[in-house]
């Protein structure tokens, strides 16, 4: 306790110098905060991702596959493994006010929920929208959003033409579907795919994707090449991908993140590494003789070591623990990127460690000329 307030009036011996310092390690902690949680986060999300759950998506984008696909994939011959297969048609469009963009999956609900058990419904709601020709299930999140329950009608406007010449699309609530994340603000809508493909006025027989599961994740590399190879020469190719391949995929297109990220926090923290060394330098350089003074009053070398490192450790500490937490408040800003959630636990502990090596590296040599100080030069100099 005895090395408090020298510690305090050391680091306070020159007010705006320590809060410049203080200032510019706080900066450094929250952009380090906000880009080592942004990384953490797009890793965690391709980590939830799954194997077994593939996609048979266009190779070229912007063409619909034929709906005839599907009974091809299914006879490929030694092909094994896949649990559930549906196909997929997406429909964009808005509810009341353009504000309220709406994505309806038109495809066939229960083999839909089946290949993404993350979403919970009964049993008897899965039967009512099996049976209601325009019967949809909506998530959790829009029916708190628009006070929709079962049995209400609702209408997207600005979808896909229909043979009537319009494209308002009028649906019945016939279930909910629960996300296993509360927080998760799904907005995601299934619909039969035999209402759209009846009514629309163009693309009948043609689908956005097929959605597939498989029983064993371990051959979803060489069920995508069986795939692909069979629809190589179609009029319409396909490129069949795992939900985890296809992610990392999109996410590729942003460029290397953790190559940027650390080529960021490296050139920031090499810098402030210098800042910090000359201030520390220059304080010690400063209290020659109050250092020297201490000595004759019978404070060790080592004790001199500890109170100079001490002084760093804590000045780095506290802007390191200040900038973080700033770093915490700003992340949910970002949730339309990384999803739901807050900066992981390892980016703070990470953040620490990062602050004491830095705290040492920055006080060592400063805290070892105060070790060998000697007692007359340092009086003499005064």
């Amino acid at each position: 306790m005895k090395f408090l307030p020298l510690i305090w009036a050391g680091l306070w011996r020159k007010r705006a110098r320590t809060l410049l310092t203080l200032l510019s390690i706080v900066v450094a902690f929250i952009l380090f905060g906000l880009l080592q949680g942004v990384d953490s986060a797009f890793t965690r999300i391709i980590g939830e991702q799954k194997l077994d759950r593939m996609f048979v998506d266009p190779r070229y984008g912007g063409q619909p596959i034929p709906y005839s696909y599907k009974a091809r994939i299914q006879s490929i011959k030694g092909i094994k493994g896949i649990k559930h297969i549906t196909e997929v048609q997406f429909m964009g469009g808005y509810f009341q006010d353009r504000k309220n963009g709406l994505l309806t999956v038109f495809t066939i609900p229960s083999r839909w929920l089946a290949i993404r058990p993350e979403f919970k419904i009964t049993q008897q709601e899965l039967d009512a929208v099996a049976n209601t020709r325009d019967g949809a299930i909506v998530s959790s999140f829009l029916a708190k959003t628009y006070g929709w329950k079962i049995g209400d009608r609702y209408t997207i406007s600005n979808g896909m033409p229909k043979k009537d010449g319009t494209t308002d699309w009028t649906f019945q609530v016939v279930g909910i579907m629960r996300y296993e994340d509360p927080a998760a603000q799904i907005r995601n809508v299934l619909a039969n795919y035999p209402y759209i493909d009846e009514t629309r006025a163009e693309g009948r027989g043609m689908v956005s994707r097929f959605l597939m599961r498989l029983d064993d994740a371990g051959r979803s590399a060489q069920t995508a090449a069986q795939i692909d190879a069979l629809f190589v020469n179609s009029p319409v190719a396909t490129r069949t991908q795992s939900e985890m391949d296809q992610a990392s995929s999109q996410l590729s297109t942003l460029g290397d993140l953790k190559f940027f990220t650390r080529a960021i926090m490296s050139a920031v923290f090499f810098a402030l590494l210098f800042l910090t060394f000359n201030t520390t330098m220059e304080s010690v350089r400063e209290r020659t003789s109050e250092l020297a003074t201490l000595k004759t009053l019978g404070f060790t070398d080592s004790a001199l070591l500890g109170l100079v490192l001490a002084e760093s450790v804590t000045l780095f500490i506290v802007a390191a623990a200040v900038g973080l937490a700033i770093a915490a408040c700003l992340f949910p800003l970002a949730r339309s990127f990384v999803g739901n959630g807050g900066i992981p636990l390892v980016v703070i502990y990470f953040g620490v460690v990062i602050a004491l090596g830095a705290a040492v590296l920055s006080g060592i040599v400063p805290a070892l000329r105060a070790k060998r100080l000697n007692i007359i030069q340092a009086l003499a100099i005064r």
